[in-house]
């Protein structure tokens, strides 16, 4: 039945994406998050790739007819100049590796970004539509987290749904959890590992935050109040240390933000309402399923110890990855998996081992670029920098720029914004690019 319902989906945004493609994009924003996989006798199809590619070539024809001039965000450049860096690092290595299917297969998830980019600087979306894409994103939140509860009571309709559609013979956490714990204990909601889940909650925390530090008042106020409310519980569900030491993180970049702003009263009714919202729900603790391991990993966080099990000197499971890129710290070893050694888990690891510190400089030159870009807009910039903050800082326990499904909305948010003030023209027809962006100043 959910496979017809699928088909339906994809039937509609096929349609949508035809006629106009700037409705195409943002209907892939949202169904990205909620789209299952689609399973066809052993094999499983990633939707989301499927609408990715669909959307570019689209775009691609409807470009090439209309003789519009091509726009590519030069922030972008240096995202391009990482990818083929480890491109020919790979290449450069390659004599000492075989599964060259593996090695193309994973680069072009890394690909992938650049993809996203392109799709989202050539089409017209102004502040509004950014603006509501983003509240959509958190309104989200509610059915997330009734897919968590679910989860960590053992719902069996729900159980059946997170195993079915939801989850994939490469990633196999869900199936862990079941094994260990007898059931789904740790909250994935739909992002198949708790880890991924709480990036998500805290990404939709930092939208949330921002909304009631915009001066709404009434009706409104209380709703983003309730809003905070569910992504708290969302990412405590989740019992992982990730989202307990980003929310602590975040929370102590809010206050450096809100003190050099001088905006006081803004921080007190900030950490009034989070705080009594955490007591609440830590004096329940004891009454969820997974009660003990969410104490268990708040002592983790507590005592310095979330990193223990990937760098421990003694049994981290990191160590001999981190070893390799100890004996190729400069250049790194490109997408080769040398020694079966476990590259995952860290997202600055995974950028040490593919591209050493070569790889590391390019890509952090990129972030820096995407933050000065942002910091010249007026508008929602706060949201976008706890984005990057949020994403550096969860990247050393997953590889956070590289989420499934939620990194999507990153890649498509830096292009869009970066694309407004720097910007390469391909083509003919930049009397359309001058349209579109005095038609978003005008929601500035």
């Amino acid at each position: 039945m959910l496979y017809f319902i699928i088909g339906i989906i994809s039937i509609i945004f096929f349609s949508v994406t035809l006629k106009s493609i700037r409705k195409g994009a943002k209907l892939f924003l949202l169904l990205v998050l909620i789209i299952p996989y689609f399973k066809l006798g052993h094999s499983y199809f990633n939707m989301e790739y499927i609408y990715i590619i669909f959307l570019f070539i689209v775009l691609l024809i409807k470009r090439f007819f209309s003789k519009k001039a091509i726009v590519w965000p030069k922030v972008a450049n240096y995202y391009l100049m990482f990818v083929m860096y480890i491109f020919f690092n790979t290449i450069i290595n390659i004599n000492h590796y075989s599964e060259i299917t593996t090695i193309f297969k994973n680069f072009f998830f890394y690909v992938k970004p650049l993809i996203l980019m392109f799709i989202f600087s050539n089409i017209q979306l102004n502040h509004r539509d950014v603006r509501n894409l983003l509240d959509s994103f958190v309104y989200l939140s509610i059915i997330f987290l009734i897919f968590e509860i679910g989860q960590i009571n053992n719902n069996e309709f729900i159980t059946n749904i997170t195993l079915e559609y939801y989850s994939s013979p490469s990633r196999l956490s869900i199936q862990n959890l079941i094994e260990f714990y007898g059931g789904i204990i740790r909250g994935v909601s739909v992002f198949e590992h708790p880890a991924y889940a709480s990036i998500y909650f805290l990404l939709s925390l930092c939208i949330s935050i921002y909304r009631l530090l915009s001066g709404i008042h009434g009706f409104r106020f209380i709703a983003w109040l309730v809003l905070v409310f569910i992504n708290i519980v969302g990412g405590y569900l989740t019992a992982s240390a990730t989202f307990i030491s980003g929310i602590i993180l975040l929370l102590l970049f809010l206050s450096s933000y809100l003190l050099y702003k001088r905006r006081f009263i803004s921080l007190i009714k900030i950490y009034f309402c989070v705080l009594i919202l955490i007591y609440l729900i830590s004096l329940n603790c004891n009454y969820l399923s997974n009660g003990d391991v969410i104490k268990y990993q708040i002592d983790r966080v507590y005592n310095l110890e979330i990193f223990n099990t990937r760098f421990n000197s003694q049994n981290g499971f990191l160590l001999e990855t981190i070893s390799q890129i100890k004996n190729n710290f400069i250049f790194g070893l490109g997408i080769l998996n040398f020694n079966n050694v476990f590259i995952g888990d860290s997202m600055w690891v995974i950028i040490f081992y593919y591209g050493g510190l070569v790889g590391f400089i390019i890509f952090s030159t990129f972030l820096i670029q995407v933050i000065h870009n942002f910091i010249k807009l007026q508008y929602d910039l706060l949201i976008l920098v706890l984005w990057v903050y949020v994403f550096v800082i969860t990247g050393f326990g997953i590889p956070s720029f590289f989420t499934p499904r939620i990194q999507d909305w990153f890649w498509a948010f830096v292009s869009i914004m970066c694309v407004k003030r720097y910007s390469i023209y391909l083509g003919i027809g930049r009397g359309y690019y001058r349209e579109k962006i005095e038609s978003f100043a005008h929601f500035t």
